[in-house]
């Protein structure tokens, strides 16, 4: 997990205008993770540029990943999609944007919504994120503070690495599947 998001991470660098701040926190340890990467890509880049579109002067862009064993306390807010079985991984994309206002928190999932100019947004980036984090077995939450910025967490079940789970996420995913792993990663006996 720790190593596609730092791979995706320097093409973000790249394309992230100079007015905003670009801050990393990967956790330590890598989290097994079955998941189609082009699809991760996709979700990945698309939060990242929604957080560029919401600081058009200046900001501060955080992505995080940490692992889970128990819930997170207290529970993700505007939670879209199951919360993953235990131990999971946690992608977040945090902004020091405009926010969401309040009104529109339910809707920004539903296929179609957008706030964008009619040529800026489709309004399917994040309703694809929900269908990701489905197919996933995961979710997606969200919190926002108008003025004060917005955090999407993605959440993703860690691979238990039996070969059931395997062919279960395989099922699911028409694409091939990568169990992505750190190269540090301590060899199971």
């Amino acid at each position: 997990f720790r190593s596609v998001v730092s791979e995706i991470l320097e093409l973000i660098e790249k394309i992230t205008p100079r007015r905003i701040q670009v801050r990393m926190e990967l956790h330590p340890a890598s989290a097994p993770v079955f998941l189609d990467s082009v699809e991760f890509q996709q979700v990945f880049i698309n939060l990242a540029l929604n957080a560029i579109d919401a600081m058009p002067n200046s900001g501060t862009l955080t992505f995080r990943t940490s692992v889970h064993e128990s819930a997170p306390v207290p529970s993700p807010t505007h939670l879209h999609g199951k919360f993953p079985r235990l131990p999971c991984a946690c992608l977040t994309v945090e902004d020091t944007g405009s926010g969401i206002p309040e009104r529109y928190r339910h809707s920004i999932f539903n296929p179609f919504f957008t706030t964008k100019a009619m040529n800026k947004g489709s309004g399917l980036g994040l309703y694809n994120t929900v269908l990701f984090c489905e197919k996933h077995q995961g979710a997606i939450s969200v919190e926002s503070e108008e003025n004060r910025g917005t955090t999407f967490r993605v959440w993703l079940p860690q691979a238990d690495f039996h070969e059931d789970e395997a062919e279960r996420v395989q099922s699911r995913i028409h694409r091939r599947t990568l169990l992505l792993v750190d190269r540090k990663s301590t060899r199971l006996n």
